[in-house]
């Protein structure tokens, strides 16, 4: 099935653009991507469902043996038999899940397909003969490649290209940990209870977590965000090496008093975004002013690790990033704050207990 895709693929000249800045180092894009995952809602929202799921369906693959030797007494045939029958449940998914999607919300549509889920492991705990475990399987194969297809989507739709396969790895740790964590807990409880308790248990569990992550909301695929990124005006040429660092970046901003407050909140957002893309560390001054004064002086400051990682911060910035830093950059008069660049003049490396303690 792979083949008649490699052919159009030979004879395709991909033009590549000629890279901006060299390479990430591996390590540093690692936490880069970790950083990421850690604020970016949109993407904690799609894995925290995914967990969900992926925990209580898993059930499925790892006591479906047991359940159909021990239970339903079946030969070689017969549990190849149930393994077709999730495989069938998917292919049909594939014809009219598009469909769905065209005339469902998201979310709505990941509702029926757990409560599907449900419907067909609390069937297996019920099942005492082939064909009706047949067709409790039937539905867990519709709901499991509608639930993951729907949410790998989902992801591509929720990340910028420069962190897209970081985000899939986090995706595939959390999925994969999920559904080995998961063998390992249904199996115990099968061990102890019984298989059938067992599969009736991850179908109570499943009506839990649905209604628990129900209100976490998928927004991409209803209203897909601009990842476009953002051609953000180059640095002039500084000299400073690439690894130079750490780097403290510092912006000044004059606020109108009456605006103070619309200000502090716009840069909560301004926040999120700098350390989901790379800034290690950020704060936010204010200037103590009198009452009777128009304009408050404030300060952002943020660090990166190095040169080069705050050049590549501007790359990282999508079309609706910008949106977000020009609504802050309104509030000051002037449009836009002034920015100052320092450099590290040495690093110090603390002890591990004074790290610690900080």
């Amino acid at each position: 099935s792979f083949l008649p895709l490699v052919g159009p693929l030979l004879p395709w000249k991909r033009v590549v653009p000629p890279p901006a800045l060299p390479g990430e180092r591996f390590l540093a894009a690692v936490k880069v991507g970790l950083r990421y995952v850690r604020h970016s809602r949109p993407l904690q929202i799609i894995l925290w469902r995914a967990v969900a799921f992926v925990f209580f369906t898993g059930i499925i693959f790892s006591l479906l043996p047991s359940l159909a030797i021990h239970h339903l007494n079946t030969t070689s045939e017969g549990f190849g038999f149930l393994l077709g029958c999730i495989g069938a449940g998917a292919v049909l998914a594939t014809t009219f899940l598009p469909r769905l999607r065209a005339r469902m919300a998201t979310n709505r549509l990941l509702l029926v397909f757990h409560l599907l889920a449900l419907a067909g492991i609390a069937g297996l705990g019920f099942s005492t003969r082939s064909w009706m475990a047949g067709l409790a399987l039937f539905a867990c194969g519709m709901s499991w490649l509608s639930v993951l297809s729907t949410v790998n989507t989902a992801i591509q739709l929720s990340v910028p290209s420069w962190v897209k396969a970081r985000a899939f790895g986090c995706y595939t740790t959390a999925w994969g940990g999920a559904l080995a964590i998961g063998a390992t807990f249904w199996g115990t409880v099968a061990m102890r209870f019984g298989i059938r308790v067992a599969f009736l248990a991850a179908g109570a569990g499943l009506l839990l977590a649905t209604l628990l992550v129900h209100r976490l909301k998928i927004e991409a695929l209803d209203h897909e965000p601009d990842m476009t990124p953002h051609r953000a005006a180059h640095h002039p040429a500084s000299g400073l090496d690439l690894e130079a660092g750490p780097i403290l970046i510092q912006l000044e901003y004059r606020i109108p008093m009456a605006k103070c407050d619309e200000f502090r909140a716009a840069m909560r957002e301004v926040r999120r975004i700098r350390k989901r893309d790379g800034a290690i560390r950020w704060s936010l001054f204010e200037e103590p002013a009198a009452k009777d004064q128009d304009m408050v002086a404030f300060q952002e400051s943020f660090v990166s690790t190095s040169w080069g990682e705050h050049l590549r911060q501007h790359h990282r910035a999508t079309m609706e990033d910008r949106e977000i830093f020009a609504a802050a950059y309104r509030l000051d008069p002037e449009g836009r704050p002034r920015i100052r660049h320092l450099v590290a003049a040495w690093e110090e490396h603390e002890a591990l207990l004074d790290r610690i303690w900080e």
